[in-house]
């Protein structure tokens, strides 16, 4: 019976991973620690992302701002002392041995070039753990129907962005992990 309940749990698992849609709830907890360490969540544009916990807003301890300068030009900057490299590495098979022999991250950003699907980067913040994450979607301008939309974004902003035309690619869905 056990089996039964795992495999079902797996299933499911797969399905709101592939649906980018990752609720609360005792089912997700389970489904979360049979993924093992890596965690789905979408950064609100213009917003910046503290992924020791996985929080929103700007403070002395975010790792990350995505910037969009344009309608189309946007890139994900590392701040407050974090440095980020876009790597052509492979996410699954990637682990802390691997990101600590790495040779050098840089400062800077992950530029709109590479801000696109499939793109990974090794990443290590200020706090000097070391982490990983992959771009898996985006969200748009008009889409308030997750959780870090609920909550963040206050119903005046909903309102002044559903007056401007929508933005398909806005708040970025990335997978990642962090190694502590």
């Amino acid at each position: 019976m056990k089996g039964i309940i795992i495999s079902i749990i797996v299933i499911f698992g797969s399905v709101a991973c592939n649906n980018l849609s990752v609720k609360n709830g005792a089912l997700d907890s389970t489904i979360e620690k049979m993924r093992g360490e890596s965690k789905i969540t979408t950064i609100l544009g213009t917003y910046a992302w503290d992924v020791e916990t996985n929080t929103q807003g700007s403070s002395p301890k975010s790792d990350f701002w995505l910037e969009w300068m344009t309608a189309s030009k946007g890139s994900l900057v590392a701040q407050n002392g974090t440095t980020v490299e876009v790597v052509k590495r492979d996410f699954d098979s990637i682990d802390k041995k691997v990101l600590q022999s790495y040779p050098a991250f840089r400062d800077g950003r992950i530029d709109n070039d590479r801000l696109k699907v499939g793109t990974v980067a090794f990443f290590k913040t200020s706090e000097g753990h070391y982490g990983e994450l992959k771009i898996i979607g985006f969200k748009a301008l008009h889409d308030f129907d997750f959780k870090e939309a609920q909550a963040h974004l206050d119903p005046s902003w909903k309102r002044f962005v559903l007056a401007k035309p929508n933005r398909k690619k806005y708040h970025l869905v990335v997978k990642y992990r962090l190694y502590r």
